[in-house]
Order: structure tokens, then sequence, then C-alpha cells
């Protein structure tokens, strides 16, 4: 039939004698593994390209390049998850749903304007707070003021106050009293309390085909930022030559201006000096009476004196 799948064996002989592996199959394209791997994908997610390749060119027996592998994770990926586009399209409905099924939430989402003009807004951020976590925490938590520890320093020990369990000076002076420590201790650390947090709960929601239809205009994922650079990213700044540890196998030395060993004038050395060049050549044919400076300076006179 016309554009049909299936195919018709008219011919079978059971007897051959090629490789086992087959190293040129053409059928085995990047769509085709990633439908056949679709739920060995979803399973190991944590499957790099090698060792899905690995996997597919043993169970295959034919030969899988990585690029194939990488092509066919990216389209499985796409059949298990959907398209990016079409979920940022649907986060307004999962926050109708949300509403629905958990009351009392805060939800606040932030979009940005995007870089073409006239085209939908971009995704940034959301926030969500459950109605459940949030009423289980106004009913026994116990409450919490952010300040600057700064302010928490000096000679009276404020650890008590802070987290409300007694420290080791508070300690002392109970057992001087002969009670017990259990009873200075907050409430919140006890397990009636931990009871009482979690009766709130996070209700569950439909599927996405079940969320309530929003009327905003739906908007794009996040910008990719794609970097140039290649490999590891670098965290530790570059040392100066001349630090201690700017390399793992020696000190790297500073380079100084250079200076000619043989006339002593600075920008450049002994192989490179005009006048070196200037006077072999003139001496060529004669010999010559004039020796080079020493490539080291003269060194200063030494008095030595005697007691």
């Amino acid at each position: 039939m016309h554009r049909d799948r299936t195919f018709q064996i008219k011919t079978y002989n059971d007897y051959h004698s090629c490789k086992g592996w087959n190293h040129r199959n053409k059928t085995i394209t990047s769509s085709y593994i990633a439908r056949r791997y679709l739920d060995d994908i979803s399973k190991h997610k944590d499957w790099n390209v090698k060792e899905f390749r690995d996997h597919v060119s043993v169970e295959l027996r034919a030969h899988v390049t990585l690029h194939q592998c990488r092509r066919a994770k990216q389209k499985a990926r796409k059949i298990i998850y959907g398209d990016l586009n079409t979920q940022y399209k649907v986060m307004w409905n999962y926050c109708n749903e949300i509403e629905r099924t958990n009351p009392n939430t805060s939800i606040y989402m932030k979009l940005v304007e995007n870089e073409v003009p006239n085209k939908p807004n971009r995704f940034q951020r959301i926030y969500i707070f459950f109605g459940g976590c949030k009423e289980g925490f106004k009913s026994d938590c116990r409450r919490i003021v952010g300040v600057d520890g700064c302010w928490l320093k000096g000679p009276i020990c404020r650890k008590w106050d802070l987290t409300g369990i007694p420290c080791k000076d508070a300690i002392a002076a109970i057992w001087d009293k002969k009670d017990k420590i259990n009873f200075y201790v907050h409430d919140c650390y006890k397990m009636k309390t931990y009871r009482r947090v979690y009766d709130f709960a996070i209700l569950p929601m439909n599927g996405q085909h079940m969320w309530p239809k929003s009327s905003n205009v739906p908007h794009l994922p996040p910008q990719l930022v794609r970097t140039s650079t290649k490999g590891r990213k670098q965290k530790l700044r570059r040392k100066e030559p001349d630090e201690v540890g700017a390399s793992r196998t020696k000190m790297k030395r500073k380079q100084n201006s250079l200076l000619c060993s043989l006339y002593h004038n600075a920008g450049h050395n002994k192989r490179t000096c005009k006048f070196n060049i200037v006077q072999q050549d003139s001496h060529v044919d004669e010999p010559s009476s004039y020796a080079p400076a020493s490539s080291t300076r003269a060194k200063l006179p030494v008095s030595i004196i005697y007691n």
C-alpha cells in the first residue's frame, strides 16, 4: 500500500555468512532510536550520551554514532515532556488549578519584556506559597525575627532566645534548681506541635487537560544564554607570575628588560646585538686583538682590614 510502513517477506534464506555486527545500517536513524528506546530514556535520566550509545550499539549490534544518540535523546525528551514553548504556554492554567484546589495560596509570577518588539513577554520567575504550608506555619511554628548578627554580640548569652533550646549557662542554672530541662525547651520542638503543623495538607490537582483555561496572553520561555567559551568554567582568578602558587610545578620567572652582555646596552641581548655584527664583519680576514667585554660586570675593589 502507498505510504504503508509494513512489508512482506517473499524469500527467506536461513543461512548467511555475514558478520554479527552491521556497521552500515542506514535504517537506524535518530528518530528510530528515539521511538524504540523511549521507555529506557525516561527511566534512566542520568544516562550520558556515551553510555546511551554503548547500550544501543550492543543491543542493536550495529554502529551508532554519538551524534545520532544525542539527537535521539533530544527527540525522546520532546515526546516525553513536550515542547518547551508549549509547556510555558500553560503556566497561567497551572496557576488557576493551584488556586482552585489549594485556596489561600500565594502565587506571584514575574514576566519581562521580549527582546523583539510586539512579541509576548518572557517568563523570568515564579513564587508559590501553598495555603497548607502557610496555615501550618501560622498555627504552631515558632516566630522568628531576622536581624543583623552584629547586634546579637555581647556579654549576655542569646542562644536560648534565638533557638528556644537552653544554653549551657541556662542548663547549669536549671540543674541547680533540680528541674527538668525539657520543661524549658520551646513547644515547637515537641511531637504534638509537629503533628498539628502537618494537619494542613497540600491537596492534589487534576491532569493538565482538566486545568481551567486562562484568558491571559501566553508567555514565552526565558531566553537561553549560550557562552561561546568551551570547557569547564574558570572559578579561580588568574595569579600574577610572581605570586605564590601561580604554577603547580614551578615558579614562573618574571620577564625583565633585556640587557646585552657584550656592551651592556638595554633593549637587546648578545645574539641580536648590532654592534657585535658590525665588529665581526669588519674583522673577518684579519686577526683581531679586540676582546669583547666580559659577560659579567667588573667587580668593585674590596679592601681587607686586619685587626
